[in-house]
């Protein structure tokens, strides 16, 4: 487990012990890496066109690369905490870099799903590896602004990739898929370069044996309430996130009147939050404490969320969309922060993968569930929901959540 945050320490010298370890860019090389799955959607309308698919069904695409997760992933957390988070990291770039790739060749929808699902295969623990080596590197503030500087990456890739998609895909269907041969050159970096951030374990037990160890050693971890409030943060966050994501142009278009392209520009809205608030997350933990910065995370997003479908305008809507995801920017790397920090060593790629199986969960059912509510109720209860639910999550966490590890 790691230690609490080293209030002695400077700011200045947090972020020097960050960007000063060259492992730390190697690592926010992959965080990019990862995020050329936002490649997909903006390319979704030139190949319903192209292959002759309805909109309902080119949405499959998207589907048949999340689900997958699902399953490899807490498959993937035993073998990076058991083996070396690398021996999981670098088969992962790999597959997602080739048959991503491979991807612009294809020329039948069918095809299209199954290298879809093979990709969302590799694909699946690349996010928490790279979450989970920082914790392994960093503690304290310097871990809190490590993960900050990640989904500040993230915010750039969330604006450069999805128009430069956009772009590409204007041009020919398959354009799009050529981004995923940029994994190639940070492929041959991870390889020479990143070091193991653990030490492998040496034991020889069967496989179906240290499952069973395994998976047991993780339910005892989720009794910890701390640990527990935080990764069903990472569903809450999920479930609402991708309904935000998913719903936010429709009401553009549909209440507003704005064209696809201000729709579209909307969700660059996001990028920008997360590299204006995301950097400076560490040192908002380090003057309040997580406790406070999650909750007041919680609450800007919950205000935003309730004033979205009330706006008269698409400034209006930008000021609310910039304010979400500025709290969401904020709430994402503090709640890493602590899972890491609350997680016990041993098991923490296991604690950070039971995170991201929830979210993705989350971003499963989401469009499904408030589309329900979009047919039965509209919109203006559709984002109130979505505001109830982190709200209700922001009391549960509220009355959990130590400011400090709990003693084992």
């Amino acid at each position: 487990m790691k230690s609490e945050y080293d209030h002695g320490e400077t700011t200045p010298s947090v972020y020097r012990r960050v960007l000063s370890n060259p492992q730390f860019g190697l690592i926010l090389a992959v965080t990019f890496v990862g995020m050329l799955e936002a490649a997909l959607a903006p390319a979704l309308p030139a190949i319903a066109d192209a292959l002759q698919i309805s909109d309902g069904r080119v949405g499959l695409l998207i589907t048949f690369f999340k689900v997958p997760s699902i399953l490899v992933v807490p498959v993937a957390a035993i073998v990076a905490d058991r083996y070396g988070r690398r021996v999981v990291l670098l088969p992962s770039l790999v597959l997602f870099g080739v048959v991503g790739t491979a991807m612009f060749f294809v020329e039948t929808f069918v095809v299209l799903l199954a290298m879809a699902a093979v990709m969302g295969i590799g694909a699946a623990a690349i996010f928490p590896i790279t979450v989970t080596m920082l914790g392994d590197v960093y503690s304290g503030a310097a871990n809190a602004t490590a993960q900050g500087f990640r989904v500040a990456i993230v915010g750039i890739a969330a604006i450069s990739i999805p128009a430069l998609s956009g772009y590409l895909s204007g041009l020919s269907w398959n354009y799009p898929f050529a981004l995923f041969a940029l994994a190639f050159p940070v492929i041959v970096l991870v390889s020479l370069f990143l070091h193991e951030t653990i030490e492998p374990s040496a034991s020889s037990d069967g496989v179906s044996r240290l499952t069973r160890q395994y998976s047991g050693a993780i339910r005892t971890e989720l009794l910890n309430p701390d640990v527990r409030i935080l990764v069903l943060g990472g569903f809450v966050r999920g479930f609402v996130r991708y309904g935000v994501l998913t719903f936010i142009p429709l009401f553009a278009v549909r209440v507003l009147d704005a064209s696809l392209f201000e729709a579209g520009a909307l969700l660059a809205v996001r990028g920008f939050a997360y590299v204006s608030v995301s950097p400076v997350s560490g040192s908002i933990v380090g003057r309040i404490g997580r406790k406070r910065a999650l909750i007041v995370a919680m609450l800007v997003s919950t205000t935003a969320l309730v004033a979205i479908p009330f706006t008269s305008s698409l400034l209006i809507l930008s000021i609310a969309v910039f304010a979400y995801f500025a709290g969401d920017a904020l709430f994402d790397p503090v709640m890493k922060d602590a899972v890491t920090t609350f997680g016990h060593d041993d098991y923490l790629a296991g604690v950070v993968n039971t995170l991201y199986v929830l979210k993705r969960t989350g971003q499963t059912v989401s469009p499904a569930i408030f589309g329900f509510v979009l047919t039965l109720f509209g919109y203006e209860t559709l984002f109130v929901a979505a505001a109830a639910v982190v709200f209700a999550y922001l009391v549960a966490f509220r009355t959990t959540f130590s400011a400090t590890p709990r003693s084992r």
